[in-house]
């Protein structure tokens, strides 16, 4: 199976799902340490704790040699690097920009990123809770020397084309990037 890195684990959902369901062998970075604990607590409950580690650490500054993973994950999490709204998490106004290249080089020729992201019709700061995305903030912040070969736009009401995206409504884009 693929080696992943869930960047910003959380409690472990996906790594598990993955290891679990796809065979994958997973490691998991997540900030937050009852979170961190709780993923250990529910990998060895499902049995698979073997092919999930979980790592409390800032998935921006982890030191991976390069072209460790196949996949990499990130769930709700890259557009929080860097502002300072958790404790252990540095603040770094490109943190989002940073990691992103640290995990273009942590894939392997060919490999992939999954990441979600807020979406709107310009790119903005939130404070310390998030950043919001607009294409062009995509592809410079994000996709850098990867290529997007898919996106997937949604809202409230579930997977939308570009066009059915209600203002109003917070609005995430999910990419698939390409290594090479």
């Amino acid at each position: 199976g693929d080696h992943v890195l869930d960047a910003g684990s959380g409690y472990g959902g996906s790594a598990i799902w993955l290891a679990r369901e796809l065979g994958c062998s997973v490691v998991g970075v997540n900030l937050v340490a009852f979170q961190t604990l709780r993923a250990h607590r529910l990998a060895e409950a499902n049995g698979i704790s073997r092919r999930v580690k979980f790592l409390l650490a800032d998935y921006a500054r982890t030191p991976f040699p390069d072209a460790s993973f196949d996949v990499i994950v990130g769930i709700s999490s890259i557009e929080h690097i860097g502002l300072g709204h958790y404790e252990q998490d540095p603040p770094d106004v490109d943190g989002d920009v940073h990691c992103m290249a640290r995990a273009a080089r942590w894939l392997k020729p060919g490999g992939w990123i999954y990441a979600d992201v807020p979406y709107g019709s310009e790119y903005r700061v939130f404070s310390t809770a998030h950043r919001q995305y607009d294409d062009a903030a995509l592809e410079t912040r994000l996709a850098q020397d990867l290529t997007i070969a898919e996106r997937w736009f949604s809202h409230g009401a579930g997977l939308v084309p570009r066009e059915a995206l209600v203002p109003e409504h917070f609005q995430y884009v999910a990419l698939l990037l390409r290594k090479g």
